[in-house]
């Protein structure tokens, strides 16, 4: 008595593909779509302090940010719109719609002062009046606020606001060109 085995074929666009060399197909095309899905991105430098260090890493997951937007307080990555096509680590306060401002008293969000989530005062994060951490030579190079924020604009700005170069210097950014970053244990 003898066995026969068969395969059952899978069509494809009218050709006949063996179920285990699909399965194949299927498994490859997943580890790609998982790889290409989620990058890292190593800071450079110490604007994101106390947050992100030098040398840290962070993940952003490009399907998520393509299918979801980022949320006020999100870190968040960008192109550098100075034209040296860096990518750079900042976080999100300022969504379409906001009036930004940044006097002695900080950061104002629609005319009050940002109350920032208590996991990031706890962190020792603040956000100082521009004018009083920069030299005079700065002061013409700043973006003129206050900013309203239209469609599609956001506005960024790095924890460490002393050294940071963000929206307070090349205004806002496109809410499309910019990406939710994760950080283990990151605030």
């Amino acid at each position: 008595m003898s066995i026969r085995i068969t395969k059952t074929p899978i069509v494809i666009s009218g050709r006949y593909m063996e179920g285990t060399y699909m399965r194949v197909i299927i498994f490859l095309l997943t580890l790609v779509a998982l790889n290409a899905s989620s990058k890292e991105f190593i800071q450079n430098g110490s604007a994101m302090l106390p947050t992100v260090a030098h040398g840290e890493s962070v993940e952003v997951n490009i399907i998520d940010s393509i299918l979801n937007d980022s949320n006020r307080w999100d870190l968040v990555l960008f192109i550098n719109p100075n034209g040296d096509f860096n990518t750079v680590l900042s976080r999100l306060v300022g969504i379409p719609g906001d009036i930004i401002d940044i006097d002695d008293n900080g950061l104002k969000i629609n005319g009050a002062i940002a109350k920032l989530p208590s996991s990031l005062s706890a962190a020792g994060i603040k956000h100082v009046s521009f004018f009083s951490i920069l030299d005079s030579q700065y002061h013409n190079h700043l973006y003129r606020l206050p900013a309203k924020l239209v469609d599609n604009e956001c506005f960024i700005l790095g924890d460490n606001t002393r050294i940071a170069k963000d929206s307070r210097f090349f205004g806002p950014v496109s809410c499309k060109s910019i990406a939710t970053a994760t950080k283990n244990g990151a605030i």
